[in-house]
């Protein structure tokens, strides 16, 4: 599963050349902690894996290296967690509505 992330400072003189993509890859991904706030769903990754593509992220060739990410979810119901974090995200699914996204 992926996630696009906007192009950082870092990429504008790059994407002045050819468009670039970046996106999150869950299951190499570790999960550090999750926490819930005013309806929305803060997800710590530490690390994250990121792939960086001038095509589709996790489909097209690219880099990629690992860093910390946090992503923020509106819009969230608490759910249970795992009893100690972090953790691996080797399997799973992500529900956003009505759409199920496989890792």
């Amino acid at each position: 599963m992926w996630f696009n992330l906007p192009p950082t400072l870092g990429d504008v003189r790059q994407l002045l050349v050819s468009p670039i993509n970046e996106g999150i890859e869950l299951h190499d991904s570790e999960l550090a902690g999750v926490s819930f706030s005013d309806g929305s769903a803060m997800v710590s990754l530490c690390p994250a894996y990121i792939h960086r593509s001038s095509g589709v992220p996790g489909s097209d060739a690219g880099s990629g290296w690992s860093q910390s990410a946090t992503l923020t979810f509106a819009g969230a119901t608490p759910v249970p967690l795992p009893a100690e974090l972090p953790v691996w995200i080797s399997d799973g699914f992500l529900r956003i509505g009505d759409a199920v996204y496989q890792t």
